[in-house]
């Protein structure tokens, strides 16, 4: 495997509607304290996009510190994203530099 790249395991949720996935980076140059987990947590109905990011329930990724990552809230059809609760606030896009674990909630409702 390439340093840096980044291996799936379960993460094609929008396509296969699965209640959770892993996504992990090759972290192995660094220290496993160079390492922090983002928790995803989807409440209602939709996903959460970001680079090598497709979260469709409850996702769990390993980045490397310092990383930046850039989520978006993509509600389903007919649903409405209410907002970001955790580490994001706001209905703007979500962005976070991995300092250390990070949780974030992307809330729909349906009208």
């Amino acid at each position: 495997m390439l340093k840096g790249t980044i291996a799936a395991i379960g993460c094609i949720l929008a396509v296969l509607s699965l209640p959770s996935c892993r996504t992990e980076r090759d972290t192995s140059e660094k220290g496993s304290d160079s390492v922090y987990r983002l928790s995803i947590n989807i409440i209602g109905a939709g996903i959460v996009t970001g680079p090598d990011i497709k979260c469709k329930g409850v996702c769990e990724i390993e980045l490397a510190r310092g990383a930046k990552v850039i989520l978006n809230a993509v509600p389903a059809s007919e649903w409405t994203f209410v907002g970001w609760d955790g580490a994001c606030r706001g209905k703007n896009t979500c962005s976070l530099t991995m300092e250390s674990d990070l949780s974030v909630k992307a809330i729909f409702t349906y009208p």
